[in-house]
């Protein structure tokens, strides 16, 4: 996939993240994203457990059908399993799909027959199908990924290339969600909470509001930065696959370095400028942010990023140096 391509998509989950934190903000009383994530973890489970619950109380033929598609579903890892036997041999990591079974078994079974969860603990009756979902899940992510690390380690350099690239285009995808979405509605939390605790001096709370966006603007600045870095990073790696000592590919590595650096230094200074404007207005403050905020996640990106484009650097001019001697 293009880089262009790549960033028009980013772009539109963005505009889809702010858009969906305005909606619920507007239509719902969630809170996103804790029960948002809720939810999605209940899909596909909780809805075709209603639909085979539906089925199966229609009585007659009606009732063996719902029963066989139950069975049917759950069983589709093992068949899975079992065509997989036949083009190689299994893997260990395939030991993980044969799980998958079971916890459909009883994931379906309580998805059906919701009012059970309640007979074992008060926590499940709430929040029950999205623990479930959340295992069934993180079984189903923990043999993608086991897989995507076998093919790394079996794959040739074109590979390798379009594996690093998809991982580039998720992270990114990630680094937008936590700017767009999750911290958009921290900072929505606390504006609103703001606003409730001081409800007799509304007139006075403009620059604490004005603080809060200036808070979030610091924090998302370093992830946002990153998302710019991995755009430069998958424009680097298109260079690199067409000709890795070019002086595209050459030009293509300074501007990651370049890119990398300025994050780094912006989120320092954004950071520690925004400490000091507080301590310089503190007087007018009704909410204060004392925590000193270390982004290590995004800092290591960039830092690991930084160390990528030397390591090629000192390639092509260690290539340079032996085409002069030869």
């Amino acid at each position: 996939m293009k880089t262009t391509t790549i960033r028009k998509l980013l772009m539109g989950e963005a505009v889809i993240c702010v858009l969906a934190v305005i909606l619920l903000r507007l239509f719902t009383t969630a809170t996103w994203p804790q029960q948002t994530l809720s939810f999605l973890l209940t899909i596909p489970f909780a809805q075709i457990g209603q639909g085979l619950r539906k089925l199966s109380l229609a009585d007659g033929a009606y009732n063996y059908l719902a029963l066989a598609i139950y069975v049917g579903l759950c069983l589709t890892p093992l068949l899975i399993i079992i065509r997989i036997r036949r083009r190689r041999r299994l893997q260990w990591e395939d030991m993980l799909l044969g799980t998958l079974s079971p916890v459909l078994f009883v994931a379906l079974y309580y998805a059906i027959n919701p009012g059970l969860l309640s007979h074992h603990n008060s926590v499940l009756q709430l929040n029950g199908m999205a623990f479930l979902g959340n295992i069934a899940y993180s079984v189903t992510f923990g043999y993608i990924v086991l897989r995507v690390l076998r093919g790394f380690f079996t794959a040739d350099n074109i590979k390798l290339h379009k594996y690093l690239a998809v991982l580039l285009g998720l992270l990114g995808a990630l680094f937008v969600l936590s700017a767009c979405g999750i911290q958009l509605s921290t900072l929505f939390d606390a504006l609103t909470a703001l606003r409730l605790a001081n409800t007799g001096a509304a007139d006075t709370l403009a620059i604490s509001y004005l603080f809060l966006f200036l808070r979030y603007l610091v924090r998302t600045l370093p992830t946002l930065m990153n998302v710019v870095v991995i755009l430069a990073l998958l424009h680097l790696l298109e260079e690199h696959s067409a000709d890795s000592y070019s002086t595209a590919t050459v030009n293509a590595i300074e501007k990651v370095a370049n890119l990398s650096r300025i994050t780094l230094a912006a989120s320092v200074v954004a950071n520690v400028g925004f400490n000091l404007l507080q301590l310089v207005c503190v007087r007018h403050l009704r909410t204060i942010d004392g925590l000193v905020q270390v982004p290590i996640t995004s800092l290591a990106f960039t830092v690991g990023a930084l160390v990528l484009a030397q390591i090629l650097k000192e390639g092509k001019e260690l290539k340079d140096d032996n085409l002069m001697f030869i």
